[in-house]
């Protein structure tokens, strides 16, 4: 079951805590940046999967 994009963002700001979130449009597409510190690089993977397959990507 597909996660709603709404659902995994929040999900990920929740759990990476980023210090900055930036929101802005790209070609008339939106974008995000997040910016944080991650001392666990299996932390990043996780965060990445959600991302892809809700994203299509």
């Amino acid at each position: 079951m597909l996660l709603p994009t709404s659902l995994v963002f929040n999900d990920f700001i929740a759990s990476a805590e980023p210090e900055s979130s930036y929101f802005f449009l790209e070609d008339g597409k939106r974008g995000a940046i997040f910016i944080l510190e991650e001392k666990r690089q299996d932390h990043l993977m996780a965060y990445n999967e959600k991302f892809f397959s809700v994203l299509g990507a």
